[in-house]
This record gives C-alpha cells, structure tokens and sequence, in this order.
C-alpha cells in the first residue's frame, strides 16, 4: 500500500493528536485571539435575534392595543350615530303623535264624526309622507305576480287562468327601504280550481 502512495508523488500525515497519541493540551485548550470563536459568533448572533424578536413583539403589542381602541372608538361611534337616527325618527312621530293627541281631545270635546275622520285622515297622510322622505316604499302587490321576498301567502283562491299565480287581494300592505324588506305584504294568490 505505501508503494502506490509513493507512486502518485503525495503521502498523508495525520497529525491529530489523538491518532498520534502525542497531545498537546496547551495549544488545543487555548482560543485564538485575533478572532471569535464559532461559539461567540453564534451566541452573538442569537443576542441580536432576541433583541429584535422583542422589539417586534413590543410592536406588535402596541398595534394590537392601537387596533382595540381603535374598534372600541368605532363601537362607540356607531352606537352614538344609531343613537341620533333614533332621535330624528322619534322626532318625526312626536309631531303625528300630537297630532293624535288633538283628534282625540276634539272628539271628547263633542266634534263631529266627520271632522275626526278627516283629522285622523289627516294625521295618516302626514304620517306617510314623513315616513316617504325617510326612503319607506309601498310595496306593490295587487295583480302582480306572486314573489314570495315581497309577499306572503295567506291563502289562496280560485280564479280563471289569467289570475293564477298573481295576488287577487291585499289584506295586510308591505314596505320595504330600499333593497330591505321591512314588511312583507299578506296577500291572498290566485289558484285554478
């Protein structure tokens, strides 16, 4: 086996010293001073990973408590704006409800039956146009094809076949704002028999 190392022109010394069996402790033990060793340079390393893991942790604790007062500012926001749209519609009512309230008093005072179902004519009617301005829509229902989003059935009744299917009476109106069906109208539907 030597003779074929000598033939390629190298040979291998092994110079640890455990193979060799000469030790010499004092170099191996002693650190080189002109450099960090592996272990210093990963244990720096892992000191300046800590420290940016807590900054980040300490900015993201300061975007989680920003982002809770934020919802808790728009969780009052709304609750004050819903807040104020009741009171405009309440608003609105006092005025038909002391409408009501004269209707009332007039009948007690003795008026006359005509004269109270033209004030309470009156006070209905003041009471749909507000209602109109505040986006409320009928819902049409009579002759027009059965929908049950806008419709419900009560009942049915027999009809000729141009009826079928279509609201042949209205018992209860429907209202919708908007897209947003508030009430659906109660409508009887025509059947063939």
């Amino acid at each position: 086996m030597a003779d074929k190392d000598d033939d390629k022109g190298f040979s291998v010394n092994d110079r640890r010293y455990w193979v060799t069996g000469e030790a010499d402790e004092d170099q191996a033990e002693i650190p080189r001073a002109d450099r960090l060793s592996y272990v210093e340079q990963l244990e720096e390393r892992v000191d300046k990973a800590e420290l940016q893991l807590r900054e980040y942790i300490g900015a993201r604790k300061v975007e989680q408590s920003d982002l809770a007062a934020l919802r808790e500012r728009l969780q009052r926001e709304h609750a004050e704006e819903l807040s104020r749209a009741r009171g405009r519609v309440v608003a609105e009512v006092l005025d038909l409800l002391d409408d009501l309230d004269r209707a009332e008093q007039a009948a007690r005072d003795g008026g006359s039956l005509e004269a109270l179902i033209e004030g309470v004519a009156l006070v209905r009617s003041g009471m749909l146009s507000r209602l109109t301005d505040m986006g409320l829509e009928r819902i049409a229902a009579l002759g027009t094809e059965f929908d049950p989003e806008l419709h419900e059935a009560v009942s049915t009744q027999p009809c000729d076949a141009e009826q079928a299917g279509r609201v042949v009476q209205v018992l209860q109106e429907g209202y919708a704002i908007g897209e947003q069906v508030l009430r659906p109208a109660r409508v009887i539907v025509g059947k063939l028999p």
